[in-house]
């Protein structure tokens, strides 16, 4: 029941931000494309990165990767096909798998660099 009310506590809050951000872009100088893919993950991730942050104030740092690396796994396994499926069945085909060389360079070298950390 409490996680119920919490999810959608939650994804009230994130929808009423997310409304919000034509009125951010318009009143600023901030683009989209900084808010969209900086701000917006970093905000509605605030909880795995305080975790991350506490653990590694604990100095167990095993811990602070595995969730980091964790959460990573999660959000690319099971929220982004989801999003993408559920984007073609509202009608919205404007998010794809579709990765261009530059994004393919980068998703290699951060599994070179997460192969080395671990």
């Amino acid at each position: 029941m409490t996680f119920g009310f919490s999810t959608v506590l939650v994804a009230f809050c994130f929808k009423f931000m997310v409304d919000s951000i034509s009125n951010i872009i318009a009143s600023s100088t901030v683009s989209i494309i900084f808010v969209s893919l900086i701000l917006l993950p970093i905000i509605g991730n605030a909880t795995e990165h305080a975790t991350v942050v506490t653990v590694v104030y604990k100095n167990k740092m095993n811990l602070a990767i595995n969730v980091a690396i964790g959460f990573s796994i999660q959000i690319a396994f099971l929220v982004f096909p989801f999003i993408i499926i559920f984007s073609w069945i509202i009608g919205q085909n404007c998010i794809t798998f579709y990765f261009n060389t530059f994004l393919i360079a980068v998703l290699f070298v951060a599994i070179l660099l997460v192969n080395y950390i671990i």
